[in-house]
């Protein structure tokens, strides 16, 4: 009877036997120090991004009317687009990094740019309901004024929340391609210039929240100019096909 040929098959003759590649991984302290250097700049970034809020509460530190509007303005934003708006974008840490890791550059942009279209549509969609933004504010046991003002501040705010959302966009797109300053030096330069604007707008000009508001939605405009200013400037994504 023949013999039954062995399920483990014998390299050819002239070839070189298939080797065990071992996981060389970095040293611990070397690791420690490169996630370190990543994560210190978004750190310093996240103090300066509630800055806005503390920044507008501080220039009505004498209208609690006014501090209750900004409270329950910034409530119905973060329901409706900060909370679901911005974070719908999530998915970009996720393709991006694995598209870098693979030298896939053209495919970073291509997530980049239906994630703005994607983000964009959502948020129109969502900013729907702020129309009665008053009648939620009531109903929740404010005022009418109280409503009215925290109206003014969500309206004056919808344009500035969505250039954000692009900015959130934008920052993912570069940390997940191990640049994370840039969104640091984001928030530290509009948090300057809000404020700049609510000293120049409210405190000097007696605008109110809609100074407050304008300021507010300002900065964060100014967060996506600086971001993408990067990204086009730079020169590090100008081919993104290579």
């Amino acid at each position: 009877m023949e013999e039954k040929s062995s399920s483990v098959k014998e390299p050819l003759v002239g070839t070189t036997p298939p080797q065990i590649v071992e996981d060389k991984l970095e040293p611990t302290t070397q690791m420690l120090r490169k996630i370190g250097g990543l994560a210190v700049y978004p750190i310093i970034g996240m103090i300066f991004h509630p800055a806005y809020l503390i920044c507008n509460t501080v220039a009505f530190n004498q209208d609690p009317q006014a501090q209750a509007a900004l409270a329950m303005g910034g409530l119905v934003l973060s329901i409706f687009l900060l909370s679901l708006g911005v974070t719908f974008n999530g998915s970009l840490d996720t393709l991006i990094t694995q598209a870098y890791g693979q030298r896939e550059f053209r495919l970073c942009r291509v997530y980049l740019n239906r994630q703005l279209y994607l983000n964009t549509i959502v948020f129109f969609v969502l900013a729907i309901p702020l129309a009665l933004t008053k009648e939620m504010v009531v109903a929740l046991g404010q005022t009418e004024e109280t409503g009215r003002l925290a109206a003014t501040y969500v309206h004056i705010m919808i344009p500035g929340v969505l250039t954000y959302s692009w900015q959130s966009c934008y920052s993912r797109y570069l940390s997940g391609q191990r640049i994370t300053v840039v969104p640091m030096y984001a928030n530290i330069t509009a948090t300057i210039v809000h404020v700049t604007l609510v000293l120049l707008l409210t405190v000097q000009h007696g605008m109110g929240i809609t100074g407050v508001a304008i300021a507010s939605s300002i900065q964060f405009f100014v967060r996506f100019l600086v971001t993408v200013t990067y990204v086009r400037r730079c020169g590090k994504f100008d081919a993104p096909e290579v």
